[in-house]
């Protein structure tokens, strides 16, 4: 009997390191997202006009695709301000299982506003998206009511 649970703990052992190795073999079938991906393209967001320091109704949303238009997963997109003094939040997300990424846009001070999506070396980046931004709701009741 102490012989045969011996051997399958060996047995056993032996499988599970087996399998172990497998799995933890060299990573020469992974590849980075971004090496499929060839374009990147504006879904929605652009154009649009909110008031000065909030955030606009629409995120600022990109498709990441690949030559034959799929959406390729976990490519990490650059949003920034390029013009007016807004932010971004997130700046740099992956694409999600579709290929989409998006970001809030919080308008800065100045009339017109321009931000970019980023992803070095596709086809159509950096994309340009455009605002106008307003003046807060508050200031405009101060300046009616005067």
């Amino acid at each position: 009997m102490k012989m045969r649970r011996i051997i399958f703990i060996r047995v056993g052992a032996a499988f599970l390191s087996a399998v172990g190795m497998a799995s933890c073999g060299s990573d020469k079938g992974a590849t980075d997202p971004a090496s499929s991906a060839s374009q990147i393209a504006i879904i929605s967001g652009n154009n649009q006009t909110g008031a000065s320091g909030n955030v606009l109704a629409l995120p600022l949303t990109v498709k990441v695709s690949n030559a034959s238009g799929v959406g390729v997963a976990g490519v990490r997109v650059r949003f920034a301000s390029a013009g007016g003094g807004g932010s971004l939040a997130p700046s740099n997300p992956a694409t999600n299982s579709s290929g989409i990424a998006e970001s809030a846009w919080t308008l800065g001070p100045t009339t017109t506003q321009k931000a970019t999506a980023t992803v070095e070396g596709l086809s159509g980046s950096p994309l340009t998206f455009s605002a106008t931004a307003t003046a807060p709701p508050q200031l405009l009741r101060e300046l009616n009511y005067r």
